[in-house]
């Protein structure tokens, strides 16, 4: 027998789907046919069914806090059954007891193989022929062809030691330094139990961190010098690309070619240039652009957008949300081009198509790993099925479709004009665009561009200095930098997004965005001091922790018998 090892229900549902089945008690049957001659059984994990055992379980001792206890470091780690999941554990065990061949069906990446593999084990049933199917597409054909390339088990168990490596770490640090700050600081009055994790510590740090750039920073304002030309046809305005600490360092920096007494000057036009700018359909979205975009757009806050979209997902609608891929593969461009025009339909437009031959700027198998970009699905909603929609579904199922249409367009074609403007030996310089082609910009046409925003906003009289203490995103002249965006929300994702990603070869929005999810800080009841970290909380960004995230810092470069309160 056959047996098909999926990571969750709704994976093992879109296996079994290209398949002639039955629905039994934790699994389902594929009956007989070209793929499985003898039938096969699909069953599945409900995430991590197994966990490694809590510090009691191997030696009764560590069960109590105490600092001659640590570090805890077992001879040999062991796992067990999670308690909730124990009724599907034993549906798997049976079923792969049974089994002659297992094929590991779970996503294919590091921790996909880590849920297969421990359940394996854990049923006894590791010796036995073990076959991987590896796709991250779940379309009809992708899944076909998945079943008829198998790999063999051998060559992906290193990802299997690499989670093992992994969730190990997270115990020997999380176990150890959670019992050993709390102790510490108990020693110190603080009577309370601190959380203290091998990811979730640096992240609060990076928190800290942003927050004291955020006290200690002083804005300070700087000027710039604009000016409006007469032309025969026209006016039009220029920017001096320089800046100033004050007016007068300003007309200092400009005399004498421009002074405080004059207000017209003769200007020579030195040059202009022309040049046609093309702009490509932006990428697929990955959850994480998603979030922004809806946030910018629509003011959804990320895990609205979340629950939105697992909502599209769940009735069928939408590709798997967790992703933080912007890519997909050959066989979702394939099923995405059958369905433009049932797309277009159903936005009630028609736009110009340019090519129906894959870009790898949107299809590149090689950029895609556990999950693809958030697109379509085969199943496009009727009239009736729309209504359904909550309004808010509809906007995210609405920017979706764009993302996916869009990939199909021509781009959007521009001429550029940047005008240079001599006043003596003072250059200014104007920019402005010329639309030629909408092209895929034909689905945004009601969306504020960013872009261009700032390039063509009303000008008032002569060359005149601006001091905007306001904004910094539209240019109006001079204006103060302001540093003042917490990290919370959106803002929070896309700056360690953006400052990380460097350093990483993954994405890290969903590494952070859960981390954050554990991370919750408690008010003190006597001291109102903001001291406390455990799980299933959201970390506030208000000024927070005292000393306490100083001495968290320490962990990642000092041992544990260095630490001294």
């Amino acid at each position: 027998m056959i047996v098909i090892l999926a990571e969750k229900p709704d994976q093992a549902r879109k296996l079994a789907s290209p398949f002639p089945h039955t629905k039994g008690n934790g699994f389902l049957s594929i009956q007989s046919c070209k793929e499985f001659p003898n039938g096969a059984t699909v069953t599945w994990a409900i995430g991590h069914l197994v966990e490694l055992k809590e510090p009691e379980e191997y030696r009764p001792e560590w069960k109590k806090w105490d600092l001659a206890t640590l570090p805890i470091i077992p001879g040999q780690f062991e796992y067990k059954v999670s308690k909730d999941k124990a009724k599907q554990f034993q549906t798997v065990k049976k079923l792969l007891k049974e089994a002659d061949e297992i094929i590991i069906a779970t996503d294919p990446a590091r921790e996909g193989e880590n849920i297969a593999r421990l359940l394996i084990l854990m049923a006894g049933c590791s010796k036995k022929r073990i076959k991987r199917f590896w796709t991250s597409s779940l379309t009809e054909n992708a899944i076909r062809k998945g079943f008829a390339e198998l790999k063999d088990g051998k060559e992906t168990i290193h990802l299997f030691h690499e989670a093992q490596a992994r969730q190990i770490a997270d115990w020997l640090v999380g176990m150890n330094a959670s019992r050993l700050y709390t102790l510490l600081l108990q020693q110190k009055g603080i009577r309370d139990v601190f959380s203290v994790g091998r990811v979730q510590t640096p992240v609060l740090k990076l928190i800290y961190d942003r927050q004291k750039e955020i006290e200690h920073f002083r804005p300070e304002p700087f000027y710039e010098l604009e000016g409006q030309f007469t032309v025969k046809n026209g006016t039009y305005r220029g920017k001096l690309n320089k800046r100033f600490s004050s007016p007068d360092e300003l007309y200092e920096a400009v005399r004498p070619d421009i002074t405080k007494e004059q207000q017209t000057y003769q200007a020579v036009i030195k040059s202009v240039r022309i040049s046609e700018k093309r702009t490509p359909a932006p990428k697929l979205h990955s959850l994480s652009t998603l979030q922004s975009k809806l946030n910018r757009t629509k003011k959804f806050s990320p895990t609205k957008v979340l629950e939105l979209v697992q909502s599209l997902y769940e009735k069928g609608y939408v590709s798997y949300p967790r992703t933080d891929s912007q890519y997909i593969t050959e066989e979702e461009y394939t099923y995405l081009q059958k369905h433009v025009d049932q797309y277009q339909q159903c936005l009630g437009i028609h736009v110009p198509i340019r090519s129906l031959q894959p870009s790898k700027r949107y299809v590149n198998p090689e950029k895609v790993s556990d999950h693809y970009a958030i697109i379509p699905t085969e199943k496009v909603p009727d009239t009736k099925a729309f209504e359904t929609f909550s309004s808010d579904e509809k906007e995210v199922y609405y920017e979706i479709l764009k993302s996916a249409l869009a990939m199909f367009m021509t781009d959007y074609v521009y001429d550029e004009t940047v005008i240079i403007t001599s006043v003596g030996k003072q250059e200014f310089v104007t920019k402005g665009r010329t639309e030629k082609e909408m092209g895929w910009k034909a689905l945004y046409q009601n969306e504020k561009d960013e872009e261009s925003e700032g390039e063509q906003v009303a000008f008032c009289g002569k060359p005149t200095i601006f001091c905007n203490r306001h904004k910094t995103n539209v240019y109006m002249g001079s204006f103060l930098v302001f540093m003042n965006h917490r990290i919370s929300n959106v803002l929070f994702s896309i700056f360690f997004y953006e400052k990380l990603i460097g350093r990483f070869k993954k994405s890290l929005f969903f590494f952070f965005r859960e981390i954050v999810k554990i991370l919750r800080i408690r008010r003190h009841k006597k001291t109102g001091h903001f001291h406390r970290i455990f799980p299933n909380g959201f970390a506030s960004c208000h000024p927070f922790l005292n000393h306490f995230v100083d001495l968290l810092a320490v962990i990642n470069r000092t041992r544990i018998d260095q630490i001294v309160i």
